[in-house]
């Protein structure tokens, strides 16, 4: 996913250049273009918010994304960066969303599983194993009496999961947490 949104913070950040361009401004880099998840599955899959450009182009959040999304209709390709390859963009109130084209999506992350095998989702955006050398703490009920496997999922810098499993009627949640200590 974190491809997917490098993705569009490069066609979000190329577009508002192009947009600053006419209105003069300071060059926006592709690192300081925010991306969210939308309230509502409807708005798009990926949103990015347009606050941040009001006050350097003198004008409403809802203005920049209606513009940023007709550059980005109009041009089509960013920095090498096919827009359809990235999905259908929208502009929602202050947001510029996508919606993500779940086809090329899920063949990245297929293709990485792929070449990653075993260590997919140890590596960050960077290629670099954020939790190598680094301890952590397991903690749980002295009653468990029974195997249990955890399911954990790479989020940047820590991994945490929750599992729950049953010993007879009493279901057991199991947290884990791994960061810098």
């Amino acid at each position: 996913m974190s491809d997917v949104k490098n993705l569009m913070r490069i066609v979000v950040s190329s577009a508002l250049n192009e947009l600053i361009k006419s209105k003069g401004g300071e060059c926006i880099l592709p690192e300081n273009v925010a991306v969210e998840t939308p309230p509502n599955s409807q708005m798009g899959d990926l949103g990015s918010p347009m606050f941040a450009f009001a006050k350097s182009l003198k004008t409403s959040p809802q203005s920049i994304a209606s513009e940023v999304l007709k550059i980005i209709n109009e041009k089509q390709s960013f920095d090498g960066v096919s827009v359809s390859s990235v999905g259908e963009f929208l502009a929602v109130g202050p947001y510029v969303n996508v919606k993500l084209n779940k086809g090329d999506a899920s063949s990245q992350i297929l293709k990485k599983i792929y070449e990653q095998k075993e260590e997919y989702g140890s590596f960050n955006s960077e290629g670099k194993k954020p939790l190598a050398s680094r301890k952590g703490m397991i903690e749980w009920n002295s009653f468990l009496k029974k195997e249990v496997s955890l399911e954990y999922s790479l989020n940047s810098s820590s991994i945490s999961g929750i599992r729950e499993a049953s010993s007879s009627s009493y279901p057991i949640s199991i947290m884990v947490s791994i960061s810098s200590i």
